[in-house]
């Protein structure tokens, strides 16, 4: 069995037994976030999170570092990073598809120009 599936499982059950899956925690110089931003890269455990009731419309502390992530929502996050999975379970969760950052971008916006940048550059992420 994977490592990863242990870690599944063990989400899962804190989940079930109570564990806030927004609670916020300090990762010093990023501000506060909820796991669900951590866990953009990784489809799965997103279904687990948003089962437990993370929150999709999540939106980055004004605090929070990089800046250029400043007042991003998770589905911004994922679709500027081209997470394509995560985007279509953070919508079918619910995600608010016509949310804006502080430019007044949305996440379509972002995923277009990640996807123009990527165009331009020698290589994409």
């Amino acid at each position: 069995m994977p490592r990863t599936s242990g870690i599944f499982e063990i989400a899962k059950r804190l989940l079930a037994a109570g564990a806030d899956a927004n609670m916020t925690y300090e990762t010093g110089i990023s501000g506060p976030r909820i796991p669900l931003l951590n866990a953009l890269a990784n489809p799965d455990m997103v279904k687990v999170l948003i089962r437990g009731g993370s929150d999709v419309n999540y939106r980055k502390d004004t605090r929070s570092r990089p800046a250029e992530y400043t007042g991003h929502t998770v589905l911004m996050i994922a679709a500027s990073k081209g997470y394509l999975d995560t985007v279509k379970l953070l919508v079918e969760a619910g995600a608010d598809v016509n949310a804006e950052n502080p430019a007044g971008e949305t996440a379509a916006v972002l995923a277009l120009k990640e996807r123009t940048y990527c165009h331009s550059s020698i290589s994409c992420p």
